[in-house]
């Protein structure tokens, strides 16, 4: 038994340190990205502050960053590129399908009333594909339903169409009627799963459209590709120095900001509704070994 306590006070020790660790340096990165970025070097290199005022001072951009990412509004802009490098530039590319959801429609209302403010110019939001330059590539070998079904809808991909590695034309027709049976049989799944637990049929109607809705532009992506990928099938026959990819590029654009006391009040917010009102109802419910643990991991967090 003293061998057991040992071991796992031993093990526990380790990846307690393991992870503290891991965390300093997460949270030690994050803070040089915020500190030594473009907009904010020269910043402070020009305000001169001392070391405790410059810290406090990242930590409150840091929030400030995670609030603007969290309540602003964006437009998602999506287009096929039929050249080894794609623009970023969506002015300049046809075929452009832009979406602008609920979330952004209501911060354009919140505009007027002083809440939000309108961006002249909109801002590229980048993921990290983008900034490392990375674009995940589809070749004849690397091809697979599941891959492209289960993918991430957000996700920039590379598709070769011409040359010794190409996709051929079976992998695409298969993808795209893959994608179809897929969305089929997710919606069968989910109608059957609520009529096995006898929902109401306003409800299973409303899930259908939304499955309907939801499927609706992975299918229209798959079938915008096939039909580029005939087009280009047809015009280079013969030809392999016309076109040899094509690229789904997927894009986000900031369209509106939140105030800075609109960011506090969200940030005061969710740590009353979502930290502080658990614990108490935890501790008043005397369960203070969970509220203890609750405390650490939203700490954490």
């Amino acid at each position: 038994e003293f061998t057991s306590m040992t071991w796992f006070i031993g093990v526990f020790a380790y990846y307690l340190l393991f992870a503290v660790l891991v965390i300093y340096y997460e949270l030690r990165g994050c803070y040089e990205m915020v500190r030594y970025n473009k907009e904010n070097f020269e910043k402070y290199d020009e305000k001169n502050l001392g070391q405790p005022a410059e810290f406090f001072d990242v930590i409150k951009q840091a929030i400030l960053l995670r609030q603007l990412r969290a309540l602003s509004g964006f437009e998602t802009v999506s287009y096929i590129a039929q050249e080894q490098s794609a623009t970023t530039d969506y002015k300049k590319v046809k075929d452009i399908d832009k979406s602008t959801g609920i979330k952004c429609r209501i911060t354009l209302m919140f505009v007027k009333v002083g809440w939000y403010k309108s961006l002249e110019e909109p801002k590229q939001i980048y993921d990290v594909d983008e900034v490392r330059e990375r674009y995940p590539l589809v070749t004849r070998t690397s091809w697979g339903l599941e891959q492209l079904f289960f993918r991430d809808p957000n996700e920039h991909f590379m598709a070769i169409v011409k040359g010794e590695n190409a996709i051929t034309n079976s992998q695409a027709h298969s993808s795209f009627v893959c994608e179809i049976l897929g969305q089929l049989l997710t919606l069968i799944f989910v109608v059957s799963f609520m009529v096995w637990f006898e929902s109401s049929r306003f409800l299973i109607a409303f899930v259908i459209i939304i499955v309907i809705l939801y499927g609706l532009s992975k299918f229209r992506s798959s079938y915008a590709l096939l039909k580029v990928h005939q087009k280009i099938m047809e015009d280079t026959a013969g030809n392999s120095d016309i076109a040899t990819s094509l690229t789904l590029i997927r894009h986000m654009y900031r369209l509106t900001e939140p105030t800075e006391v609109l960011c506090w009040l969200h940030l005061f917010t969710e740590l009353v509704l979502f930290k502080l009102f658990p614990i108490i109802a935890l501790f008043l419910a005397g369960n203070a070994e969970l509220a203890g643990v609750f405390f650490s991991i939203t700490f954490v967090t």
